[in-house]
């Protein structure tokens, strides 16, 4: 998103085309000269970003940093520019600067990792709270990150500093020979990542088939992306439909996932578009019913309102309140328990605050909802 204009311009240009998140540069990519947000804006931004609809914001390291180089003054330039963006992602509460690491110039790629991961662990060390997300590289001549092994073995080599990480960009993976085109591909290919960077929740797709989301505005079908883009989530729902859904069907994986769960945990997303498509699935609703543990939702509401999104839209074409009952009716008796900040008489619920706006809210309703949901198994 362009920042012409201030920090500021930038988030209301995100917020008028409907974004939930957002990416910007700190500066223009391709100079070396630091850019400098006026104080003002930065606390504007960052309050916007508590208050508004475009939660999350994502900086763009520049082009030109090379943390591999061998030359000592384009290393020293390349970590005054990281350092400068984690610093900025500091103030204005950025999720995580997005970083190419760079590249080794004709020299193997395993001995220009350790020059990486020195200026990588600096920079961290230089900044407080911004997370540092790697990106794999598209290939191109001896660029660092392409393939999971090395983008492993720099976080290894930052030695247990907790704020880096990695972002996957789909074009990147396919032009260097990651095969991804179909959905069973993908799938293979993050559980590789996941394998090569030691995560151990296991990340599955709900099927190996399409299944794509329009919505019925104003007399007119639109798909999901245009109505929440182009149309700005504007005007009131009249119909949703789940195109694909009726000849998909869950992976044997999914399934599997589910008949060995001791808990199933719906996350607090909108119930009609983001595990709305999920239920439609075949099979997927008795799949739940017969699961051997408890299944739980997290409510997307605060004091009777979504955080983020048309929830409430969506839960007026169901037919549904926007409040604890409204989300236990819309989940039609697949659930055992409901975790949100009112209670609801349909289901045992865990009433606590699921505003969830930092780390240790997340971990504190994370915990609470497994003890819950464990309790009643």
């Amino acid at each position: 998103m362009s920042t012409a204009g201030g920090l500021p311009a930038a988030y209301d240009r995100a917020a008028e085309r409907g974004c939930e998140s957002m990416q910007i540069w700190g500066q223009s990519p391709r100079q070396w000269a630091p850019g400098k947000p006026k104080p003002s804006d930065e606390a504007a931004f960052r309050e916007l970003l508590d208050s508004g609809p475009v939660k999350s914001v994502a900086i763009h390291a520049i082009y030109l940093i090379n943390c591999a180089s061998t030359d000592s003054d384009l290393r020293r330039k390349s970590l005054g520019s990281l350092t400068h963006a984690l610093r900025l992602g500091d103030r204005i509460g950025a999720a995580g600067l997005v970083l190419h690491p760079g590249s080794a110039k004709g020299e193997p790629n395993e001995e220009a990792l350790p020059r990486v991961a020195e200026v990588l662990r600096e920079a961290l060390d230089e900044s407080d709270r911004c997370d540092l997300l790697l990106e794999n590289t598209a290939g191109a001549g001896d660029t660092i990150g392409r393939t999971f092994e090395e983008l492993s073995e720099l976080i290894r080599l930052c030695r247990g500093r907790k704020r880096v990480g990695v972002c996957l960009d789909s074009c990147h993976m396919l032009a260097s020979g990651f095969d991804i085109r179909t959905a069973d591909k993908l799938t293979a290919v993050i559980d590789d990542f996941r394998l090569q960077l030691g995560v151990r929740a296991g990340v599955l797709p709900m099927s190996d088939e399409p299944v794509r989301t329009w919505v019925k505005v104003r007399a007119r079908w639109a798909a999901f992306q245009e109505f929440m883009i182009r149309d700005r989530a504007e005007g009131v729902v009249e119909d949703v439909a789940f195109r694909g859904a009726e000849t998909a069907a869950p992976t044997a994986e999914v399934l599997a996932a589910i008949a060995g769960a001791r808990a199933v945990v719906i996350g607090p997303s909108n119930p009609v578009i983001s595990i709305g498509p999920i239920l439609a699935l075949p099979g997927m609703r008795e799949a739940l019913r017969s699961c051997p543990g408890p299944v739980v939702a997290v409510s997307p509401l605060v004091a009777g309102r979504s955080v983020k999104g048309p929830t409430e839209a969506f839960l007026a074409w169901a037919g549904q309140p926007p409040s604890s009952e409204g989300i236990a009716a819309y989940y039609d008796g697949l659930l055992d328990g409901l975790v949100a900040d009112e209670r609801t008489d349909a289901l045992p619920t865990l009433e606590t605050d699921v505003a969830m706006t930092d780390d240790a809210g997340r971990r504190r309703v994370a915990a609470e909802t497994l003890d819950f949901a464990l309790a009643l198994g």
